[in-house]
């Protein structure tokens, strides 16, 4: 149901609203029972007029109990996603990071930015950092790194072909996130850099999809979707395994449905290498007969709760 929204001069009274007539309710616009960044987003969506909210949703999103959402609501809600009152999220800026996703003719330094009094944590191996990842201090070395032994496409556990690639080009994928002095952390934020690649020879003028993935989603022994794993394992352990026809055979990556569904981070670049798009999607493994090819379909889903729906 569409309900008239407020103009912006909403936004010239704003400062006069006091964040003490928020309720517990209040600010819950997508009913997951927190009050997150999430609703925020939810807020500024209906008033850009691309989201809809239903009764329920339109009650959460109405922080001054006015009956109407507008700019006061959106502020309101900022305001207290920024405090620590009523049991509020204080919000963690994210790292900036120096440079863009892109291919890049030569090497360089890749420097993170924090707010002051922030520690910022980080991975290079695709891995979602934690506290426990490394503790930016300087400027990272971005480099070629094709002539690196491979690691992913080296695994023999994809398939039941014994074929192995010769050397591949390789990225470098960077992912940060901040922490304050309080110990409130922000979102991950995810890089991916390609360094002395001639993106015309090497692609022919096509655009290119990036996807990073903690590595353990695709290829952990239990969890993993792009393996043969213990699912494998246990299909040719009781005797049901057809050497004449492997694609036949049960293995991680022929599971279906939500359970086998994994967060990626998906960025697509223009023929001249320039970032076009980015966000995080689901993706599970696709087709029939392909599943068991080291090359396998995938499939992408665009879900509210990785992001961008």
């Amino acid at each position: 149901m569409k309900r008239k929204i407020a103009g912006l001069c909403a936004f010239l009274i704003a400062s006069s609203v006091s964040v003490s007539v928020l309720a517990a309710v209040k600010g819950d616009a997508n009913n997951d029972g927190e009050i997150t960044s999430k609703d925020l987003t939810r807020i500024g969506k209906y008033l850009m007029g691309t989201k809809e909210l239903d009764e329920e949703q339109f009650s959460g999103a109405d922080m001054d109990g006015n009956g109407i959402v507008n700019i006061v609501d959106y502020i309101l809600e900022k305001e207290y996603l920024l405090s620590d009152e009523n049991g509020g999220q204080t919000v963690v800026s994210v790292p900036v990071f120096s440079a863009e996703s892109g291919f890049y003719e030569n090497d360089f330094e890749l420097t993170l930015t924090a707010a002051e009094g922030s520690t910022v944590y980080y991975t290079t191996d695709g891995s979602v950092p934690t506290t426990e990842s490394e503790v930016y201090s300087a400027p990272l070395k971005i480099t070629d790194r094709t002539s690196q032994p491979n690691v992913y496409s080296a695994r023999t556990d994809v398939s039941s072909s014994d074929f192995i690639p010769s050397n591949v080009t390789k990225g470098t994928i960077v992912k940060a996130f901040a922490v304050d002095k309080d110990g409130n952390a922000s979102e991950v934020v995810s890089k991916s850099y390609f360094v002395g690649i001639d993106i015309m020879k090497q692609y022919g003028g096509f655009p290119v999809v990036s996807l990073t993935i903690d590595p353990d989603d695709f290829f952990d022994y239990e969890r993993g979707i792009y393996v043969q794993g213990k699912i494998y394992d246990e299909y040719v352990a009781s005797g049901q395994s057809n050497p004449m026809q492997p694609w036949t055979d049960e293995a991680n990556y022929t599971q279906r449905g939500k359970d086998w569904e994994r967060r990626v981070y998906f960025e697509i670049f223009e023929n001249d290498g320039n970032l076009a798009h980015s966000q995080y999607l689901g993706t599970r493994i696709s087709g029939n007969a392909t599943p068991s090819s080291i090359v396998k379909s995938l499939k992408f889903y665009a879900r509210e709760e990785y992001g961008k729906k």
